[in-house]
């Protein structure tokens, strides 16, 4: 989504062609099937999103092929700050797509496991009694640190943890949050049974970093 976004807002810079936009706003509304396609794999609910996607594409394109008509009949009508405003326009309107964040979790679930960990944010928690095993690379939810703050997911390979996972819905900004996940790995506290990753490598400590 991001790098759509920065296509068109290239597209708008530029005055890119007419036909160029249309096929960058289809493209758009087609990540957002996907993406609502997926969560519906989860739980139902989230079959709408698809459709609103599909409807939504549909509205734009049917607005944008009248201004195609009316550029036609008078072609000097069509400036480049026509073209700029209508762009400004649909990224809003994709914009308007938001997950709360269970829907987020469920879309996360799937990305972890597509990467080969276990992952299932209602099952798999710390509460629940998922703990780190030999065998298994797992993603375990609501992992508790120092503070009384839990990480949304710590992974796992094995017994050894090597990443803490903050869960962000799509409309808020990540890399502002990146701090928050560095936090989580920092005050992660390490029990007797846990492998440190750093062994991997022959060290006796932690790296300088902590």
């Amino acid at each position: 989504m991001a790098a759509l976004a920065k296509d068109l807002q290239q597209a708008q810079t530029e005055q890119a062609a007419k036909e160029q936009l249309v096929t960058l706003l289809a493209a758009q509304a087609e990540q957002e099937r996907d993406l609502a396609t997926r969560a519906s794999e989860e739980r139902s609910i989230y079959e709408s999103l698809a459709d609103e996607a599909s409807t939504r594409y549909a509205a734009l394109k049917a607005e944008f092929d009248a201004k195609l008509q009316a550029a036609a009949a008078q072609p000097a009508a069509a400036t480049a700050q026509d073209i700029q405003r209508f762009s400004q326009r649909a990224f809003r309107a994709a914009q308007q797509v938001t997950m709360d964040e269970a829907a987020t979790r469920l879309l996360i679930d799937q990305m972890l496991r597509d990467a080969g960990w276990e992952a299932d944010t209602h099952a798999l928690t710390h509460a629940k009694g998922a703990r780190p095993d030999r065998q298994r690379n797992l993603a375990i939810a609501e992992w508790p640190t120092q503070g009384k703050q839990s990480a949304d997911y710590v992974l796992f390979a094995g017994l050894s943890p090597l990443a803490a996972v903050e869960a962000k819905r799509l409309n808020i900004n990540v890399a502002g949050k990146i701090g928050q996940a560095e936090r989580y790995a920092r005050s992660f506290g390490l029990n007797a049974e846990h492998e440190p990753a750093w062994l991997a490598e022959g060290r006796g400590m932690p790296w300088s970093d902590g």
